[in-house]
């Protein structure tokens, strides 16, 4: 199957090579032959003859590149559909699942951006030291933020780097994030 795919890919070439060769070139050599029996043969002869042929080849051969790029595209847009621009999908991660784990409260922090002609905008942190000593800094709403304290212990449901819930030791269940994705 694969020879095959490359005959075929091979005759392609040909076939828009040809093309553009046709669209560029006759109608060049067109003007070439309704202007060269004008021109005298001892200019087509000497330096400015070499002069004028590498002046008339060098756009040529740039609008036959051109031409020829473009009935790639074309082509292949028609003849390899299933071949389309090489660009890789973006796949969202995977939800992470919900753990609830012991953590206690180390520290808090706030970080604060400022655009231009515009409000404040504030993120909410808190850093957590789970059981296996592991320390995790994750997003909080303002309610939790305002509700954690330095030293408390408790449990922290977490899903990736975000905060759902922190339950203090004997305390009631802070506000929860939503849990759907």
């Amino acid at each position: 199957m694969k020879p095959l795919r490359y005959l075929y890919g091979a005759v392609l070439e040909l076939v828009i090579g040809g093309l553009a060769g046709l669209i560029v070139y006759l109608p060049l050599f067109r003007l070439l032959g309704w202007l060269f029996p004008h021109i005298p043969y001892e200019v087509l002869t000497g330096l400015w003859g070499d002069v004028l042929s590498i002046s008339i080849q060098i756009p040529a051969f740039a609008c036959f590149m051109a031409v020829d790029l473009r009935l790639h595209i074309l082509f292949h847009s028609l003849f390899r559909p299933d071949e389309k621009a090489k660009v890789s999908h973006v796949r969202k991660p995977p939800v992470q699942p919900v753990r609830t784990v012991s953590a206690v409260v180390l520290d808090k922090s706030v970080r604060t951006r400022q655009r231009p002609r515009s409000r404040p905008e504030h993120q909410y942190f808190a850093g957590f030291q789970l059981e296996d000593e592991t320390v995790l800094w994750l997003s909080v709403t303002l309610e939790q933020y305002r509700q954690l304290s330095k030293g408390s212990r408790g449990r922290l449901t977490v899903r990736d780097k975000t905060c759902l819930s922190f339950q203090p030791e004997g305390e009631a269940l802070y506000p929860q994030r939503n849990t759907q994705t």
